[in-house]
């Protein structure tokens, strides 16, 4: 992690196959894609749908940010005919 803060710093992060602690902090996994703009590192992620994922901001984070978490497994989709 010490790395990819230092490489990425004021970047979005895309990491596949994270690896956590106890308290879920990423400690380290493959950087997929990093970006300032938040929504580029979104669609790769959308783009990818890997299951296993983390998407976090390297650095403080901007006073006006506002994030919403969302798990779309519970959202109920109309058949389609």
């Amino acid at each position: 992690m010490k790395e990819i803060e230092r490489r990425y710093s004021g970047e979005w992060v895309l990491i596949i196959n994270p690896v956590v602690d106890k308290l879920t902090r990423v400690q380290r996994g493959e950087v997929v894609v990093h970006h300032p703009d938040r929504d580029e590192v979104y669609k790769v992620a959308h783009a990818r749908r890997d299951r296993s994922a983390a998407i976090f901001y390297v650095g403080a984070l901007p006073k006006d940010l506002v994030v919403v978490l969302s798990d779309t497994r519970s959202i109920q989709r109309p058949e389609l005919s």
